[in-house]
């Protein structure tokens, strides 16, 4: 065996070729990889739509755009629904206690008949002594003048 080929790297990954021209080639084969990944992918064309597909496309969106404008519009209503419902809940409770107030109404209406009735005798009541009492205060200043007349004369010489 020969020694300069025993010193000398002779394979690189066991396929037979000179380490140096093995790494060469594998970075050479990077740079390839990167430049081909950083190369943008060429366009792609479509075929022009045609106006049926532009106009069904148009449906579908349009048909999509009323499906969600009914649905917000059937939960408003829903909303507006049960605020009424709870509104005529409110009324009816309201309702009974209009009711039995009418009802402690009624009992007062029998009282207050009976204290209209007191009031008018006490007002009668009333009238009368004042009536008496202007009756007697004429009378007492008849008498007085009465008696004033008559000490008059009585004292006269």
């Amino acid at each position: 065996m020969d020694i300069s080929k025993k010193n000398k790297p002779t394979a690189a990954w066991g396929i037979g070729l000179p380490a140096t021209a093995a790494a060469v080639t594998f970075s050479s084969f990077n740079a390839n990889i990167d430049a081909e990944m950083t190369k943008a992918p060429p366009p792609v064309y479509a075929p022009a739509p045609t106006t049926a597909a532009i106009q069904a496309i148009d449906d579908r969106l349009l048909d999509a755009k009323l499906e969600a404008v009914e649905a917000r519009t059937e939960t408003k209503f829903a909303q507006l629904m049960g605020k009424i419902e709870t509104l005529i809940e409110s009324v009816a409770g309201v309702k009974d206690d209009v009711r039995q107030l009418d009802r402690r109404m009624d009992g007062f209406d029998g009282k207050l008949e009976a204290v209209e009735a007191k009031a008018f005798s006490s007002k009668t009541i009333i009238v009368t002594t004042l009536i008496g009492a202007f009756i007697g205060m004429a009378a007492l200043v008849i008498g007085m003048l009465a008696y004033t007349v008559q000490m008059a004369d009585f004292l006269k010489p």
